[in-house]
């Protein structure tokens, strides 16, 4: 995804906010956990692996400046049927963003939770 320009005014909230791209994405990706993990990598002891879906944040900043999401791009090593239409899906990156702008001070302050959070990830009813 080329041109977001997407602005944040610390490395903390770029950070986290790059969090919520990696959950967007398995959270769009299937409403199976299996499925998100075969494709997006696992943690249990004796099932792990990698994640076969790797994106990279062109970011530009200077000092006093904000930090600046100039575009993402993403690779996929392998396999994962579906996700395609995911990964180019532009308006739900934005989306995602536009909410994030909303209650970031608070949500990084622990404050506050993403008040859309089901609406943004409705595959991912349970999880937090």
């Amino acid at each position: 995804m080329r041109n977001l320009n997407l602005a944040f005014a610390d490395e903390e909230q770029l950070l986290q906010f790059l969090w919520l791209v990696k959950t967007y994405l398995r959270c769009a990706y299937s409403p199976d956990p299996d499925d998100r993990r075969e494709c997006f990598g696992s943690a249990k002891k004796g099932r792990a692996h990698m994640s076969r879906v790797l994106f990279v944040p062109q970011v530009s900043h200077r000092n006093g400046e904000n930090y600046v999401l100039k575009s993402l791009a993403f690779y996929v090593i392998g396999e994962c049927p579906r996700l395609e239409g995911v990964l180019e899906n532009e308006k739900g990156l934005k989306g995602l963003y536009d909410e994030f702008e909303k209650v970031k001070d608070n949500y990084l302050a622990g404050e506050s939770k993403l008040k859309d959070f089901y609406a943004l990830f409705p595959n991912c009813g349970g999880s937090k």
